[in-house]
């Protein structure tokens, strides 16, 4: 089994065979991809790293996107117009 697990691994580093179709049942997906994450080159890992920081930051825009339309962010644009009002708005990040 581990034999077939690692020849697969190679194929797809190689070939354009998805992760997924290499999925052993010895190995958790996530144990895969580490194993995989730990064999990269330093160029390909520098290249998943950005790739990894990109996705990551458009999946948080995406979240903030729908929780500004959702109006679960309201309650941050009222508490600063309250304190701008009243004079207590404070800079931030401070300034020393």
């Amino acid at each position: 089994m581990e034999e077939a697990h690692r020849v697969c691994r190679t194929r797809y580093f190689w070939t354009t065979i998805r992760f997924r179709e290499c999925y052993s049942t010895s190995m958790s997906r996530i144990e895969e991809i580490e194993q995989a994450v730990e064999e990269l080159a330093p160029d390909d890992l520098r290249r998943f790293r950005e790739w990894f920081r990109d996705r990551d930051q458009h999946l948080w825009d995406v979240e903030l996107d729908q929780d500004n339309g959702s109006g679960t962010l309201d309650f941050l644009f009222e508490e600063a117009d309250s304190e701008g009002d009243a004079q207590t708005l404070r800079e931030w990040p401070p300034v020393k």
